[in-house]
């Protein structure tokens, strides 16, 4: 079974707090970024999800689609970030793998 590793969250709440104060934000679609610089290789990441999106099925769906994509991504151990996504509107349509991964590469597209 695959896991989103305990190295690559972001679980302290001082850390979150500071994305959300000093970090950069970026919008792709429904998807929101927010991030600073780390201090070790790994992008840390957290995922907050609205109710306002869905059910609970439709929200934790979305964030392992979410933890997925991040999973397949080649920028994700290359770079040195903490990162927050988080969604707060409903989505047009059912989430898909191919959508979720496109909002993720574009992001990192625009980081270069």
């Amino acid at each position: 079974m695959l896991t989103f590793p305990k190295a690559l969250r972001l679980c302290r709440k001082k850390e979150i707090t500071q994305i959300f104060a000093e970090g950069q934000f970026y919008k792709s679609g429904p998807y929101r970024f927010k991030w600073t610089l780390g201090e070790s290789a790994p992008v840390r990441t957290v995922i907050s999800i609205s109710k306002r999106v869905g059910s609970s099925p439709v929200r934790n769906r979305l964030k392992r689609l979410v933890r997925e994509s991040l999973r397949h991504s080649p920028d994700l151990k290359s770079r040195s970030m903490n990162l927050a996504i988080f969604i707060t509107h409903p989505l047009q349509q059912p989430p898909k793998q191919q959508d979720v991964q496109r909002h993720i590469e574009r992001f990192f597209a625009q980081l270069d």
